[in-house]
């Protein structure tokens, strides 16, 4: 996603996100995602944020292992949602994208 899209854009975000939104665009995170190496990077410093104790770190071998399943669920799912919230509440498609990738990919990796 541009960088000006989600500064455009930034009153319909989180909180949160909205306050660490200027740190992600001047390090340029999300580009780093157009690639399964640069996911991959992500899951450590996640897994350290975490309280409880996880297997996140390692996520990204489990990623590359099942991509082919993940990304046909992906593609045949996440049109739907994207119809869904638009039919819905137009002002809420940011919050729930983000939403619902993060937990396509924790669900993806609970099988």
């Amino acid at each position: 996603m541009h960088p000006i899209i989600l500064q455009k854009n930034q009153e319909i975000l989180p909180d949160k996100l909205q306050k660490i939104l200027p740190k992600i665009i001047s390090e340029n995170r999300l580009s780093s995602y157009k690639n399964l190496s640069g996911i991959n990077l992500s899951f450590v410093p996640l897994s350290k944020r975490l309280k409880r104790e996880n297997n996140l770190a390692t996520a990204g071998n489990e990623l590359i292992k099942n991509y082919t399943e993940i990304e046909s669920d992906f593609l045949t799912f996440f049109p739907e949602v994207i119809n869904y919230v638009k039919n819905r509440n137009a002002r809420n498609f940011t919050y729930i994208y983000f939403h619902v990738s993060i937990q396509l990919l924790a669900v993806s990796f609970q099988q």
